[in-house]
């Protein structure tokens, strides 16, 4: 009679680890879905406005039709472009005094 006490007090020990496992599995679960919910919503929006911005300030038809249909007025929106031949850096070369 001892021994069937014993058994069915370690059985009730290990199903109630088991449940309270679960339980804190299906807990943490849940926090890992409502993170990923978030992240996806956060992406999402930021991947729409680099792509808006991405057609708004290329200088194509597409982003000129853009700053056509906003209203500016007179005041530029972005500086002049610089054409990258300009903005290239040339590495000067010391030149050494001349040879007597």
């Amino acid at each position: 009679m001892i021994i069937v006490t014993v058994i069915v007090g370690m059985m009730a020990l290990v199903i109630e680890r088991t449940i309270s496992g679960v339980t804190e599995t299906e807990r943490s679960l849940r926090a890992i879905r409502n993170t990923v919910d978030r992240g996806q919503r956060a992406l999402s929006s930021l991947r729409d406005a680099v792509a808006t911005s991405r057609k708004l300030f290329q200088h194509d038809a597409v982003g000129d039709a853009y700053l056509a249909k906003l209203a500016f007025g007179t005041s530029p929106l972005l500086p002049a472009r610089v054409s990258r031949s300009s903005t290239r850096r040339t590495r000067s070369v010391p030149t050494s005094p001349a040879r007597r």
